[in-house]
């Protein structure tokens, strides 16, 4: 869980292990500067539908004008030119509340962005999890310029995990999705866990001039012994026969 936009971190919510909810706001980052661009974009979203208002009662003028010159000069009372001037400022009138229209659009489209920006502010997370780690605290500045920064991290289920395991390439071969594989970690030595070859990925690892495979195991870890981050040791079962 990341954040979109800067500034200072005014509120945490939530810490390591906490159990939270899709939606929930784990952090808050001071919304103030936030709320002085939304303000402001609503200013300017009213000067522009008050500029409208006033412009169109001038074509409505504009138009009484043309409509009282076009009379008159069915009967020759005023100047051709004193109508065509007439008609000009009812074309200019019009055109002004196209205009009028264009920079309403233009103002609420800003407003709308101020506001996203301003939700940007509660930094809620996406899924229902558990957060495994925490990455701010309160007053911290948070920098969103170049990079979007990590604040939390939540797993969204620990009773489904995975092992990666790096497997040669001389032994890659023989490995399908579907195999057993057993293993162990550390803080278990003296039991096996078991799990079956989920993805075999397609993308080598060079180290050292030796190029390994990523191969993904899925695990049931229902009782939540296992914790992310754990090495494992693994056998993958390629084949067996019984009975013999």
């Amino acid at each position: 869980v990341g954040s979109y936009v800067s500034g200072v971190i005014k509120d945490v919510q939530c810490d390591y292990n906490t159990q939270v909810k899709k939606g929930q706001v784990c952090a808050k980052i001071d919304p103030r500067p936030y709320q002085t661009v939304v303000d402001q974009a609503k200013a300017n979203l009213a000067q522009a539908q008050a500029q409208l208002a006033k412009d169109q009662a001038n074509l409505d003028y504009a138009q009484l004008n043309y409509d009282r010159n076009a009379r008159l000069a069915q009967t020759s009372a005023i100047s051709k030119d004193t109508l065509d001037n007439s008609k000009n400022a009812l074309d200019q009138a019009q055109a002004q509340i196209g205009v009028d229209q264009a920079t309403i659009a233009q103002r609420q489209a800003q407003l709308e962005a101020a506001e996203v920006n301003l939700g940007y502010t509660d930094i809620v997370s996406p899924v229902d999890g558990t957060v495994v780690s925490r990455n701010v605290t309160v007053g911290q500045t948070v920098a969103a310029s170049f990079q979007t920064p990590t604040l939390f991290l939540i797993a969204t289920d620990l009773t489904k995990m995975q092992v990666d395991t790096n497997v040669s390439e001389s032994d890659i071969g023989g490995i399908t999705d579907g195999d057993k594989v057993f293993f162990t970690v550390d803080a278990f030595p003296k039991r096996t866990f078991q799990g079956a070859v989920a993805q075999v990925r397609q993308s080598p690892q060079t180290i050292q001039n030796v190029v390994t495979y990523d191969v993904v195991v899925s695990v049931d870890n229902a009782d939540l012994v296992l914790k992310p981050g754990m090495t494992a040791a693994s056998r993958i079962v390629i084949a067996e026969r019984d009975d013999v």
